[in-house]
């Protein structure tokens, strides 16, 4: 069984369906690589509270870094990507994919990162070439090559997420003068009737009476 190399490649559209050109395949498999998520707060007042309390504002976006060895010095087998090609014309290659500003759609490509189980669509972050090797003309034999992305989510998937009244998000409800299981039901649904289903999972007693204040979790539908 053939060794699976990291690709890299390069989209027109957002919807990743369009490539554009040939992806890159790296020589060396990274050892590792970092896949980070991040989730951003605003900090509000508490009446009577000297601490600010920490309220959830969105997910951000999720990164993926990573780094490789390109290799010119006939130590390293080659795949048949890069056959004969010098540091220099790799490097090329990989920046036409990640990096290049592309004057038909007046941006750089949408990149896919695939190797193994990964599988993320991205955008590229940074980009850094550590030259290590060369001939005695200057000419670069070994590079390290560290790159950064950071995930795309297309505007309809986006759209979802930002919408704080979808039924299919988590919604945490602080209680105010006036509110009523139904009513909250019916707006964060659409549909009053969950309103017992909301009691039971907040382990609520009384649901006429709802106390100001309190918080209660409306839970995505099935």
């Amino acid at each position: 069984m053939a060794l699976a190399k990291l690709t890299i490649a390069g989209y027109k559209d957002e919807k990743f369906s369009s490539k554009n050109g040939d992806p890159f395949v790296v020589m060396i498999n990274p050892s590792s690589y970092d896949h980070s998520f991040s989730i951003t707060y605003s900090e509000e007042e508490s009446p009577g509270k000297a601490a600010k309390t920490s309220k959830f504002k969105a997910v951000g976006p999720e990164s993926v870094s990573l780094n490789f060895i390109l290799d010119d010095t006939g130590a390293v087998p080659r795949n048949k990507e890069n056959e004969g090609k010098t540091v220099a014309k790799m490097i090329k290659e990989l920046k036409d994919v990640v990096y290049k500003y592309y004057g038909e759609s007046h941006e750089p490509n949408f990149v896919l990162l695939k190797w193994g189980t990964l599988l993320f669509k991205s955008r590229l972050d940074s980009l850094k070439i550590d030259y290590q090797m060369f001939k005695p003309n200057g000419v670069p034999l070994r590079a390290k090559v560290t790159l950064s992305f950071k995930g795309f989510v297309d505007p309809a998937k986006e759209s979802q997420l930002a919408n704080r009244s979808s039924p299919d998000l988590t919604h945490i409800v602080t209680i105010k003068e006036g509110d009523s299981l139904p009513f909250l039901c019916n707006k964060i649904y659409k549909n009053s009737k969950y309103y017992l289903k909301v009691a039971e999972i907040n382990y609520l007693v009384n649901i006429r009476r709802l106390k100001v204040g309190s918080q209660i979790i409306f839970p995505p539908l099935n």
